[in-house]
C-alpha cells in the first residue's frame, strides 16, 4: 500500500522486508490463513504525531487481522508474535478502570510510551474486538503546541 519512493514512509517496505517478512510468513503459514492484514507502527527516536525526522526508523507490529477471522485477540496476538518480531509490550491485563486511566494520563504507568496506550478487549463484543486509545496529558500538550491555532489538525492527530 506504500510507494517505495514516498518519503519517509516508503522506507517501511525495505525495513519490513529486511527485518520481519520471513519470520511473519512462517507464523502466518502456521496459522493456516489464506491472507492477513498486518498493522505496523513506523517511527524513529524523534518521531512525533506522524512527523518523522531523517533518522533510522523501525517497525513494530501491533495488530493482525486474519482473513475471514478478523482481528486477533491480545493474548493470541502476543502468543504468536511477541517472540518473533518487535511488538508492543503488554502492560496490563484486566478491565480498564479509572486508576489505570489516571496512570496513563499522568504518564506514570510502567512501560508506557510517551504518547499513551492502546486498550483492546480480550473478548469479542457483538462479534467485534473493542479497542481505544488513552493519551498521556503531556503528549496532548506537546501536540497542542505543535498545532497552535489549528484545532482541526489537533483533533485529527489526537
Amino acid at each position: 500500500m506504500l510507494d517505495p519512493n514516498e518519503k519517509p514512509l516508503g522506507e517501511a517496505i525495505e525495513i519490513f522486508n529486511n527485518t520481519m517478512s520471513d519470520s511473519l510468513d512462517v507464523v502466518l503459514r502456521k496459522l493456516k490463513t489464506q491472507r492477513a492484514t498486518l498493522f505496523l507502527e513506523f517511527y524513529g527516536d524523534n518521531s512525533f504525531a506522524g512527523y518523522h525526522e531523517q533518522e533510522n526508523h523501525r517497525l513494530t507490529l501491533f495488530d493482525v487481522s486474519l482473513y475471514k477471522k478478523g482481528f486477533m485477540l491480545p493474548k493470541e496476538f502476543m502468543r504468536e508474535f511477541e517472540d518473533v518480531v518487535l511488538t508492543p509490550e503488554m502492560l496490563y491485563y484486566g478491565k480498564m478502570n479509572s486508576d489505570i486511566a489516571a496512570e496513563v494520563h499522568n504518564g506514570t504507568l510502567d512501560g508506557m510510551t510517551f504518547e499513551g496506550v492502546v486498550c483492546k478487549s480480550q473478548e469479542l463484543i457483538r462479534s467485534q474486538q473493542v479497542s481505544f486509545k488513552v493519551k498521556n496529558r503531556a503528549w496532548l500538550e506537546k501536540l497542542k503546541a505543535k498545532c497552535g491555532e489549528n484545532t482541526k489538525l489537533f483533533e485529527q492527530l489526537a
